[in-house]
């Protein structure tokens, strides 16, 4: 049997056989069609990447900052959580922790988005493990090279309601 390009618009819900290789179902991810598992079948729906600079005021895309575009603040969300944005940073450094509701850091990590050439869109997932439901908090920043010199460097901290267990 020969395999059929799979098409789809828009919102448009695809199903694809479960025993699909996962690295094709990883790279549908990334390609913005986000897919479930539904017993012997796998149900996506094709989301659009939209660049998350694309709408950057002149005056921001001149400064150094970071917008965290998704996920939005006060949603629930179970790990892996999908972090898209936009930054223009010292040397394109962008730091994150994800911190629990006692402030205990449940993840961390860093990623690259534009620096001094412009704005670029950053992307990365954070995989963290709560026992129960709990607010959370996000922080996405640059890290600062001044030693408090200057403008403050830019950070942005989004509450999130985090859940266990995977989505």
């Amino acid at each position: 049997m020969a395999l059929q390009p799979l098409r789809a618009t828009h919102g448009q819900r695809l199903r694809i056989p479960a025993a699909t290789d996962r690295k094709l179902r990883y790279a549908s991810r990334l390609a913005g069609i986000v897919c479930g598992s539904l017993g012997l079948l796998v149900a996506c729906t094709v989301t659009p990447q939209i660049d998350p600079c694309e709408r950057i005021d002149p005056v921001l895309a001149a400064s150094s900052f970071i917008v965290v575009v998704d996920p939005p603040g006060g949603v629930r969300r179970a790990s892996p959580v999908q972090v898209r944005g936009c930054s223009r940073t010292n040397e394109s450094n962008v730091v994150w922790e994800l911190r629990g509701r006692n402030g205990r850091v449940l993840a961390s990590g860093y990623t690259i988005g534009g620096g001094f050439s412009g704005a670029a869109p950053f992307e990365f997932a954070v995989h963290f493990d709560v026992r129960e439901a709990e607010l959370g908090h996000l922080e996405v920043l640059a890290p600062d090279q001044s030693d408090g010199e200057g403008f403050p460097p830019p950070r942005v901290v989004v509450p999130l309601l985090l859940t266990p267990g995977q989505p």
